[in-house]
């Protein structure tokens, strides 16, 4: 959606499958990079480890993409899941090269996430197990927002088409964008009360993030 606005995303994205018939806008490159952080670090995406740990290869390899992303006429960006977990590497080689990041934090109700996962992932993982990790990636999100401030912004289609299509437009705005948003998704109203099988531990962190989004409009 946001290219519809104008960021350009670039380079080799991962294939479109019936999981994601519109494909995934996730960049090889830098999927790979994530990926090889997290497993140096020895963990999972599905099971972060507690602290990331970059190697000076990983480094320049995050270096070579924020310089690479720098070379276009316009906003330019990534998206990769995993990028929860390794953001603080990118921020931390952002700022020793003064290239101005911008981060979107895209979050959705918990059960339909979990749910999402035990289908991607043909019943390697439960419903519990991909939950946690919902848990995990989402209270890091909450993370980086408190230390980000303004140039942290909140996305989520757990929302009528109207108020989806307003938190684009104005994240757009923000990024600098000025093609305008075409068509947008949207499941809905907000979700948190048809979580009845989600503890309780979940649906506070969703709280959070719904609260959290709705403030950086008021």
């Amino acid at each position: 959606m946001l290219s519809s606005a104008g960021l350009i995303l670039p380079g080799k994205h991962l294939s479109a499958d019936d999981f994601n018939p519109a494909g995934y806008f996730e960049e090889d490159n830098v999927v790979g990079i994530n990926s090889d952080i997290i497993w140096g670090s020895r963990g999972h995406w599905f099971l972060p480890p507690p602290e990331i740990r970059v190697y000076p290869y990983q480094r320049a390899r995050i270096e070579q993409v924020l310089g690479w992303l720098c070379g276009f006429d316009g906003v330019a960006g990534w998206k990769d899941p995993r990028g929860t977990l390794t953001l603080p590497a990118w921020l931390e080689a952002a700022r020793e090269l003064d290239v101005p990041v911008h981060v979107v934090g895209v979050f959705r109700e918990p059960a339909a996430v979990a749910a999402s996962i035990v289908r991607h992932e043909r019943g390697a993982f439960n419903f519990t197990q991909a939950l946690n990790a919902w848990c995990i990636h989402s209270a890091r999100l909450l993370e980086h927002a408190n230390l980000l401030k303004d140039r942290f912004h909140w996305f989520t289609i757990d929302q009528d088409v109207e108020r989806v299509a307003t938190n684009l437009g104005g994240i757009a705005d923000k990024l600098g964008l000025r093609n305008g948003v075409g068509p947008v998704s949207a499941s809905g109203e907000s979700m948190i009360a048809k979580n009845a099988d989600v503890p309780g531990d979940a649906l506070r962190i969703y709280e959070r993030l719904t609260q959290a989004h709705s403030a950086q409009w008021t």
